[in-house]
């Protein structure tokens, strides 16, 4: 395996929201879906629907690659401590 693929949401309306609940999804004006590998630091996929100002965009875009930074250093820690556990 040479990667997590994680992926993150955000929607906009007069703040951004990373992982909307179906209510802030139904009142937000834009969203932007990131697909991120943490180990290359890299986007792999965005989408971005809606209405949005530039900056908002560039701030959505940080906040899901650093929501999947986080999530993935969460799950690389999972991962091998249950590996670790495995060969004790």
């Amino acid at each position: 395996m040479f990667d997590f693929y994680l992926t993150m949401q955000s929607e906009v309306e007069s703040q951004i929201v990373i992982d909307p609940t179906a209510i802030e999804q139904k009142y937000a004006t834009g969203g932007i879906v990131c697909a991120y590998m943490a180990s290359l630091n890299e986007v792999t996929q965005l989408t971005e629907v809606g209405d949005m100002e530039y900056n908002k965009v560039v701030e959505a875009i940080d906040l899901c690659v650093d929501g999947c930074t986080k999530v993935s250093q969460m799950m690389r820690k999972v991962l091998t401590d249950t590996i670790n556990k495995t060969n004790e």
